[in-house]
């Protein structure tokens, strides 16, 4: 049986992905793997709160920035459902794939570009994602990380606009960095969380233009997460190391 991929953001043609918008898509509690840009989750919010487009719920509801009806949904009502679907995607043990972007308040409404991801001291994406707007190229540091891949096939299109915090206490704990910049900034990363896993990818240039080959490279990255592992011992990039 396949299994099902929501992706947010950029839509990317692959028969095992079920295209959406942040706000139009179905439950993400439904999908056990998906992959998500949060700044085009930011320019969705921002144009619902400003007036500037007109969005749906999966059920068809209009999205208001207000009190819900009988016909339209409140948007604050929905974000605050997103984030429940998250916390029941990461607690089955699913893995969240986000292209890295710093973390950014919305003017019009409580909320900030990564409010839907559940709240960890640990990990808090507005202290612990610093921003940075990166040369071109990443460095691999671990080449037989599942996103391994992604670093080498797409270095030419890659350019950070973020970066972890390594002195984070759940990244220095559990956190992995497999990709670096020219500078050695933490530009690909994984990081167990909630009971699921997160991955941070850098961003691209101009992804939009790439698309069928972007959706090819993560369709084989999540192939790799999803091996079965063989052998007495966990790959590198798994193991703790000792502290």
């Amino acid at each position: 049986m396949t299994v099902r991929t929501l992706v947010t953001g950029i839509p990317l043609p692959n028969v095992a992905f079920d295209n959406a918008s942040f706000l139009s898509a179905p439950s993400f509690s439904e999908y056990t793997r998906m992959v998500i840009d949060p700044a085009a989750a930011s320019r969705l919010i921002d144009e619902v709160t400003q007036g500037t487009a007109a969005h749906q719920t999966y059920g068809g509801q209009a999205i208001v920035n207000g009190e819900g009806s009988s016909f339209a949904f409140g948007l604050g009502e929905l974000l605050e459902m997103r984030r429940r679907e998250t916390a029941r995607l990461l607690e089955r043990g699913g893995l969240i794939v986000c292209l890295g972007h710093p973390d950014a308040a919305h003017a019009e409404i409580a909320w900030s570009r990564y409010a839907w991801l559940p709240e960890d001291e640990g990990f808090a994406p507005a202290q612990h994602l610093l921003p940075g707007f990166g040369t071109t190229g990443a460095v691999l540091t671990v080449e037989d990380h599942p996103f391994a891949s992604f670093a080498q096939a797409l270095q030419k299109h890659i350019a950070y606009r973020a970066y972890v915090d390594e002195d984070a206490p759940a990244f220095s704990q559990r956190g992995r960095a497999f990709a670096r910049s020219a500078g050695g900034c933490a530009v690909g990363f994984d990081l167990p969380l909630a009971g699921g896993n997160l991955v941070f990818l850098p961003a691209l240039q101009k992804p939009e233009a790439i698309r069928m080959q972007v959706a090819q490279v993560i369709a084989e990255c999540l192939e790799a997460w999803d091996a079965p592992e063989t052998g007495e011992r966990p790959p590198e990039w798994i193991r703790k190391e000792a502290s």
